[in-house]
C-alpha cells in the first residue's frame, strides 16, 4: 500500500464545507490517473464494494451532494489511497457531516441551473455528433464520386485501345487474303509474320474485352465497401453479469468465458452446452487465456489463477505478488507455453513460470494501467498497452524501440497478425490502429485517417487465423470486419448486440468467432467464407 497516490500534502484540516472536500477529491482523482466514472463504478462492482454510481460520484466531485461515508471510503480505496492517509479523510468528513445533515441537499435554484446546464450540454453534444456525421458522410460521398470518375476514365481508355485493335485487325486479314500477289520468295515468311500478328491482335482483343468486363465490376466495388454476408449469430446465455473476456481451447473443443459475476464458464463448441459447473472463487474478472497445450486455463481478477479445464479444479496456488494497488488485469501465454505474462493496474508487466508459479521478472513504465498484453506468434516479441504501445524482448525483458502512441488517450486491446509483422491497437478514440512493425508506420485507410468506424471506445480486436480478416468490437454495440491488407471495412457492422461488446476471439479453424457482451451473453458468428454454414 505504499506506492499509491500520496495525499499527505493536501490540507484536509482546513476543510469545512462539502465544496472544499469536493475540490480535494477531484485533486486526488487527478493523481490517480483520472479514472473515468464508468471505471470507478465497474471497480466497485467487481470488488464487491458499496456502489459508486456515475451520478453519485459526479455529484460528490462537483460539490452538489455530500457523500455518505461508505461512498467516500470506497472512492478512496478505488483511487489507491494508502491506508495511513485514509484516517485524515475520515476526520475531514466527520467534521463536515453535522452541518451537512442540517443543510438542504439541493437548493431549488441550484437544481434549475443544473438542469439548464445539462440540457445545454446535451444539445451541444448532439449538434457536435450530427456535424461530425454529416462531414463524414460528405467525405464518403466525395470519395465514391472520385472513384467513379477514375473508373470511367479507365473504361474510356480501354474502349480507345479496343478501337485501335479493331483498326489493325482488318489490315492483317487483308494482307493474308492478298498474299498471292506477293513474290513467292517473300510470301511464306510474310504469311507467317502476318499470322503471328493476327494472333497477337486477337489475344489483345480478348484481353481488352476482359478488362472492360472487369472494369464494370470494379466500378461498382470502388463506389462501395465489399459486401460481406454473415449469418445470424447463435447466442449462449448463463452469466449473471456482463461477459468481459473469452478464449478458445487450442483444439477448438471448448470456449472459456469470463464474467463480471466472478465466474468462468466452459462451453462445448459442438453442442454449445455448458461443460461442468461454473468455476468460482473470483472477485470480478478481466480475462481468460488457455495454455498452448490446452492443459491449463488462466483467469485474472486482480490475481492470476490457474485451472485444469478438464476438471475445473485449481492448479497450484494463485500467482500473487502482494498489494491490491498493483492488481493484475491482463494475461497471456507464450506460444511455446514456458512463460505467462501479466499486466497490472500500476503499469507493470510481469513474467511467470506457469509450471512452478514463480515470478521471473518485472518491468514496465509504472504509469497507467496495462490493460492488454500479447506475444507475437513466433514468440520473439511481447507487446503491452497502457496509454502507449510498448514492445519488449521476452528473453531479456528489455524494451525494443520507443513506445508509440496511436492517439493521446487510453488503449484497451491489441493483437498480432498471425503471419505478417503487423500489430493492431484499439482504444477510446474509436479508431482501429494497424501498425507495420517493420516500417514503424501506421497502415492508413485514407491519407490522414486510421481505420475508423466505431462510435465511442473500441474494446477488443482479433485477427482471423488465416490473417485475411480483422474483427473489432466496441462500446457502440457492434462488431466490425476489416481487410488487414487494404484497411477497408468489409460489409455492414454486426449490430445484434445489446450494450458494449468487450472482447472477440476466433475459433482455431477460422470458421467462426465469438463476441463477449455487456448483456451477459456470448454470440457466435460464422465468418464470411462460411456464411452458408451458420453456427447452429
Amino acid at each position: 500500500m505504499d506506492d499509491g497516490p500520496f495525499t499527505d500534502d493536501l490540507d484536509l484540516t482546513a476543510v469545512t464545507t462539502r465544496e472544499q472536500l469536493a475540490s480535494l477529491l477531484e485533486a486526488l482523482r487527478a493523481r490517480a490517473d483520472r479514472p473515468s466514472l464508468r471505471k470507478l463504478e465497474r471497480w466497485a462492482q467487481q470488488n464487491g464494494k458499496p456502489a459508486l454510481s456515475k451520478s453519485t460520484v459526479a455529484d460528490m466531485l462537483s460539490g452538489r451532494r455530500f457523500p455518505r461515508k461508505t461512498v467516500l471510503l470506497t472512492f478512496l480505496e478505488a483511487c489507491a489511497v494508502p491506508d495511513g492517509e485514509v484516517e485524515r479523510w475520515q476526520r475531514a468528513w466527520e467534521r463536515i457531516a453535522p452541518e451537512e445533515n442540517r443543510r438542504p441537499e439541493v437548493e431549488p435554484a441550484d437544481l434549475d441551473r443544473f438542469r439548464e446546464q445539462v440540457l445545454e450540454q446535451a444539445h451541444e453534444a448532439a449538434e457536435a455528433i450530427l456535424t461530425g456525421a454529416r462531414g463524414r458522410a460528405e467525405q464518403i460521398i466525395a470519395e465514391a464520386e472520385q472513384r467513379l470518375v477514375e473508373a470511367e476514365t479507365l473504361r474510356r481508355q480501354a474502349q480507345a485501345d479496343a478501337a485501335a485493335v479493331d483498326t489493325r485487325a482488318p489490315q492483317a486479314e487483308h494482307t493474308l487474303q492478298h498474299r498471292d500477289e506477293i513474290p513467292r520468295g517473300d510470301r511464306d515468311s510474310l504469311a507467317h509474320q502476318r499470322e503471328r500478328e493476327l494472333e497477337a491482335v486477337r489475344r489483345e482483343r480478348d484481353e481488352l474485352a476482359a478488362r472492360l468486363q472487369g472494369l464494370s465490376a470494379a466500378q461498382a466495388r470502388r463506389a462501395r465497401p465489399r459486401a460481406t454476408a454473415v449469418a445470424a449469430p447463435r447466442i449462449l446465455a448463463g452469466h449473471a453479469k456482463p461477459v468481459v473476456g473469452l478464449a478458445f481451447h487450442p483444439d477448438g473443443r471448448l470456449l472459456a468465458t469470463a464474467g463480471a459475476d466472478g465466474t468462468v464458464r466452459l462451453w462445448d463448441t459442438v453442442t454449445h452446452d455448458p461443460v461442468g459447473d461454473p468455476i468460482t472463487g473470483h472477485s470480478g474478472l478481466y480475462e481468460v487465456a488457455f495454455h498452448p497445450d490446452g492443459r491449463l486455463l488462466a483467469s485474472v481478477d486482480g490475481t492470476v489463477r490457474l485451472w485444469d479445464p478438464a476438471t475445473g479444479e485449481p492448479v497450484g496456488r494463485p500467482l500473487e505478488h502482494g498489494g491490491r494497488i498493483d492488481s493484475d488485469i491482463a494475461v497471456a501465454f507464450h506460444p511455446q507455453g514456458h512463460l505467462l505474462v501479466t499486466g497490472s493496474v500500476a503499469g507493470k508487466v510481469r513474467l511467470w513460470d506457469p509450471a512452478t508459479g514463480e515470478p521471473l521478472g518485472r518491468f514496465g513504465s509504472g504509469g497507467s494501467p496495462v490493460k492488454a498484453v500479447a506475444f507475437h506468434p513466433d514468440g520473439s516479441l511481447l507487446a503491452s498497452v497502457d496509454r502507449t504501445v510498448r514492445l519488449w524482448d521476452p528473453a531479456t525483458m528489455e524494451s525494443i524501440g520507443e513506445p508509440f502512441m496511436p492517439y493521446p488517450g487510453p488503449l484497451h486491446g491489441l493483437a498480432f497478425h498471425p503471419q505478417r509483422h503487423l500489430l493492431v491497437a484499439v482504444g477510446d478514440d474509436g479508431g482501429v490502429h494497424l501498425r507495420d512493425l517493420e516500417t514503424g508506420r501506421e497502415v492508413l485507410r485514407h491519407p490522414r485517417q486510421p481505420l475508423s468506424s466505431h462510435v465511442g471506445a473500441v474494446r477488443g480486436a482479433a485477427f482471423h487465423p488465416g490473417g485475411d480478416l480483422l474483427v473489432t468490437t466496441g462500446a457502440d454495440g457492434t462488431a466490425r470486419l476489416w481487410d488487414p491488407a487494404t484497411g477497408e471495412p468489409l460489409g455492414e457492422p454486426l449490430s445484434a448486440h445489446t450494450g458494449t461488446v468487450y472482447a472477440v476471439a476466433f475459433h482455431p479453424d477460422g470458421r467462426w468467432f465469438a463476441t463477449a457482451n455487456e448483456d451477459a451473453t456470448i454470440r457466435l458468428w460464422s465468418t464470411p467464407k462460411w456464411a452458408d454454414h451458420p453456427v447452429k
